[in-house]
Order: structure tokens, then C-alpha cells, then sequence
């Protein structure tokens, strides 16, 4: 952003750049989180539901077995494995940012 200003008796204009205000910047930075947050909240509901529905798939598989269990039985565990791996993962990102905000002196 710049300003342009025109001195009254000498005809030239004097342009200076203007950093952004500290409250635009937190507004930006406060509507990117959100934005971010939101895709990260849409994302997991729908994995999540892809999940339910793949649990409940194996389990129609198994109701309509008539021997013994198969290889569908190791589905559990890979979903178990699953979201302990992407809590990990989660966890891990929140650690980061916590280190970033103390190396930025407590401010994001």
C-alpha cells in the first residue's frame, strides 16, 4: 500500500510505502487458520465416514459367511492402526506450532 502526498507550494508528490497495521496482519493470519482449520475439520469428518462405512462393510462380509473367519478380520486392526497413525500425526503438527509460537516470543 502506498500514499501519495502533494505538497501545496512546490509541485512534485512524495510517495512512501505503509507497512500493513498490526490488526490487519492478526485479521489475515486469524482468517487463514480458520480457512485451514476448517479443510483439516472437513477433511477428517469425511475420512471418518469412510471409515464408518468400511467397518460396516466387513461387517456385512462376516454376517454373510457361512465358514470360519477370513482375511476381512484384519480389517479392524488396519483401522485401528489408521487413526492412531493420523492422531500421531496430529499430535506431532501441534507440537511444532507450539515450538513456532515460542520461538516467535509467544505472539503467532
Amino acid at each position: 500500500m502506498t500514499r501519495k502526498t502533494v505538497m501545496h507550494r512546490e509541485i512534485f508528490v512524495v510517495e512512501e510505502r505503509l507497512a500493513p497495521r498490526k490488526e490487519a496482519i492478526k485479521r489475515r493470519v486469524k482468517l487463514e487458520r480458520c480457512i485451514a482449520a476448517g479443510i483439516n475439520l472437513g477433511a477428517m469428518i469425511l475420512t471418518g465416514g469412510a471409515l464408518v462405512k468400511i467397518g460396516l462393510m466387513v461387517f456385512a462380509v462376516i454376517d454373510s459367511r457361512t465358514g470360519g473367519l477370513g482375511g476381512e478380520v484384519l480389517v479392524f486392526p488396519a483401522l485401528a492402526m489408521m487413526f492412531l497413525w493420523g492422531r500421531e500425526i496430529g499430535l506431532g503438527e501441534a507440537r511444532q506450532e507450539a515450538e513456532a509460537i515460542e520461538d516467535h516470543g509467544g505472539e503467532y
